[in-house]
């Protein structure tokens, strides 16, 4: 004997419970579809020229970003991103002495957008690219902030010379200046070197430049080099000038090196040929 049929729930009732799988249904495909990029690693890399920041996750990224005026600061917005505790890293990660850095702050500008906000201690030219999985690197962003107008490393040297706690009149720095006809052997070039190193206990060695054949330069002549040592001797600087010694076998400073290079060179081309 068969069963009579279970009664339909009434109108209103049928509906309602459509509606309520039917939103479950839509709220759990809405979770996988907007599932935004997952955030493996952060790094911050200060170094002399430049500071590397890189954002490390399981998708690529995408980004814009743009220079704002002063107090110079760069704004970066990265689309497909949810604001993590791994991405709210970055600021810790960021060192007082870092050269290019002076903070960094991180928030959710928008749904599935974070801005990153770099506060800058100068200009900065960035270079903001991608790199692909490699080894055990997964998608990176990576940010290269180099200054817009670098140090001069002359400037940087005879700084560090300055600076250097062991030198006093016995114990002098030794300067090499090579002396090249009509590059730097002009009493503008001796009265300019005066000022550069002017304050530091030094002696700096005049060496004449040792050509070979080919050579891109030529030595200054000696009533030149005699002119420009008179100048740096005027000034209270010690400047004596180096006798070359084997130019006639090309033996003196800067011309073996320089035969060996065009040995190599030579060889090279005999291989291709």
């Amino acid at each position: 004997m068969s069963r009579p049929p279970l009664p339909l729930p009434p109108q209103p009732a049928r509906r309602r419970a459509l509606l309520q799988g039917g939103s479950l249904v839509l709220l759990l495909t809405t979770h996988h579809i907007a599932r935004g990029a997952g955030i493996v690693a952060v790094r911050v890399w200060p170094a002399d020229d430049y500071t590397r920041v890189t954002i490390e996750s399981d998708t690529p990224l995408k980004t814009t970003h743009r220079m704002i005026g002063q107090p110079p600061r760069l704004a970066v917005d990265v689309d497909g991103l949810d604001l993590s505790p791994t991405l709210r890293e970055l600021v810790a990660k960021v060192r007082a002495d870092d050269p290019n850095i002076a903070g960094l702050r991180v928030g959710q500008n928008a749904p599935g957008v974070v801005r990153l906000v770099f506060d800058l201690k100068h200009d900065i030219k960035p270079q903001v690219f991608t790199l692909a999985p490699v080894a055990a690197y997964q998608h990176r962003l990576v940010f290269d902030l180099y200054p817009a107008n670098p140090p001069d490393p002359l400037e940087q040297l005879i700084a560090a010379c300055r600076a250097y706690p062991g030198v006093h009149n016995a114990r002098r720095i030794t300067f090499e200046y090579v002396m090249l006809k009509d590059v730097n052997d002009s009493p503008a070039d001796a009265r300019g070197l005066v000022k550069l190193i002017e304050g530091i206990p030094a002696k700096t060695n005049l060496i004449p430049f040792n050509p070979w054949p080919g050579a891109p330069y030529e030595c200054s002549t000696p009533e030149r080099i005699e002119r420009f040592a008179k100048i740096l001797n005027d000034a209270g600087l010690a400047a004596p000038v180096r006798t070359p010694r084997g130019q006639d076998i090309y033996a003196a400073c800067g011309q073996l090196k320089s035969a060996s290079q065009r040995l190599k060179k030579s060889e090279r081309e005999g291989a291709a040929a």
